[in-house]
């Protein structure tokens, strides 16, 4: 899934991804790319039911266009993004 483009000021982010397992296993992988930058903020492998909650640094650098492109999520996930 690519999500929608934004645009982000240069600085640092924390992006927060909870995500709702119910099948007891699924995965989470989640790339940004800013002006053209891709970072990989999540990979992981969840194995138990729930609400998973992750969160990582963003350094945005000069800021730009942006967006996020997220793989291997078969549960119900969101993406907050708020500066630091």
């Amino acid at each position: 899934m690519v999500s929608d483009k934004f645009v982000l000021s240069a600085g640092n982010y924390k992006v927060s991804a909870p995500v709702e397992i119910e099948s007891g296993f699924d995965g989470f992988a989640v790339w940004v790319y800013v002006d053209g930058e891709k970072d990989l903020l999540f990979n992981e492998t969840i194995d138990e039911n729930g609400t998973w909650t992750g969160s990582a640094i963003l350094d945005a650098g000069s800021g730009g266009e942006a967006y996020f492109v997220v793989e291997n999520a078969d549960s119900a996930w969101s993406l907050s993004v708020e500066p630091m």
